[in-house]
């Protein structure tokens, strides 16, 4: 792929400068190979008329540079601004078919820290759809309510983790239960956010929505139908590996200690057992008091060697705790089917 550099239009070339440089590392980050930004200005320049401005970033003309460049695809992009309103205007052209394969037109009123948010949710919905999506999270003050999104039923509450999967917009939120009227609300889901709404059934009203940032990821399928995803904590979470070696560090660092308190006691018992003989020292008791004084010595070297690797031991089995202390936990996904539900997950 290649990101053909963003046009400014009433916008300063030092903003769009940056903004380019944001794409490509967005881009980088969707995982697309990209090609190198001098390589394509180098192609630019090389053919007369400036190819892709002369023809106003038209398709075929782009589809000539992709092939100059031996890319499949290209991106081209405007970004504009008038006062306080900045628009970006992306395409994908294909180049094998000459043909504009996707194309994104995105407003965004207000100051200009709003750009690189804005222009990552545009590259995500041209470069990958699957993944330009937001999440609902539902508490309700009632149990066993019928939850349906678009008209599609999800569940009943509690609902065990946020509905994932929905197109950033305007979506239709109902809950039913018998003896209690019916509540529907339109929910506004904003991209790679969670839209947190809380419902008093009894009431039938919203008493909170809140937005909180990320959402969980649907997994890829039928596109629009969304799903409950499930997150909990349990017993059968991945281990990280290194709270093994933490809790391995730890058994160790406690043999350790044993190790160096024994090898202190007896040095310290065969010490005063060389001092406690009688001087002068009888010709018979000169052999066992040197070795009395030289087990004492030799005990209390292994007993500081002991416990300066026990201390060593307390220090790394605390960083690797530290550096281990959040896991991820078990996810479930709960997608509805023609049959009932489809349950996929690691636990």
């Amino acid at each position: 792929m290649a990101l053909y550099p963003l046009q400014p239009l009433g916008v300063p070339a030092e903003t769009v400068a940056s903004l380019d440089e944001t794409l490509r590392a967005e881009i980088g980050g969707l995982r697309f190979q990209l090609l190198p930004r001098g390589r394509t200005v180098a192609a630019i320049r090389s053919v007369p008329g400036n190819l892709g401005i002369a023809c106003n970033g038209g398709a075929a003309c782009l589809a000539d540079l992709g092939r100059l460049l031996t890319v499949d695809k290209i991106v081209y992009g405007v970004v504009s601004g008038l006062g306080d309103r900045f628009s970006f205007d992306l395409k994908l052209v294909d180049v094998a078919s000459d043909g504009e394969e996707r194309r994104v037109a995105a407003t965004i009123d207000g100051k200009r820290d709003a750009l690189l948010p804005g222009l990552r949710e545009a590259a995500v919905h041209l470069l990958a759809p699957q993944r330009w999506t937001g999440a609902l999270e539902l508490r309700a003050t009632v149990d066993d309510a019928v939850v349906s999104v678009d008209g599609k039923t999800l569940g009943k509450t509690p609902l065990r983790g946020p509905i994932a999967g929905l197109a950033p917009g305007q979506h239709s939120l109902r809950l039913s239960r018998p003896g209690y009227s019916d509540f529907e609300k339109i929910v506004t889901v904003r991209f790679d956010q969670t839209t947190v709404v809380e419902v008093d059934v009894g009431q039938a009203a919203v008493r909170g929505v809140m937005y909180r940032k990320g959402a969980p990821l649907a997994p890829v399928g039928r596109r629009g139908t969304p799903v409950v995803v499930v997150t909990e904590e349990g017993e059968g979470r991945a281990t990280d590996p290194r709270r093994v070696w933490a809790w391995g560090t730890v058994w160790t660092t406690v043999g350790l200690a044993a190790v160096g308190l024994g090898a202190g006691i007896a040095s310290q018992l065969e010490r005063n057992a060389a001092s406690g003989t009688l001087r002068p020292v009888a010709t018979g008791q000169a052999g066992t008091l040197a070795q009395q004084i030289s087990l004492g010595e030799g005990f209390g070297a292994a007993a500081d060697v002991a416990w300066s690797l026990a201390g060593a031991g307390i220090v790394t089995a605390g960083i690797l705790f530290a550096v281990s202390a959040s896991h991820a936990p078990s996810s479930v996904t709960v997608a509805p089917t023609a049959g009932g539900l489809s349950i996929s997950g690691r636990w």
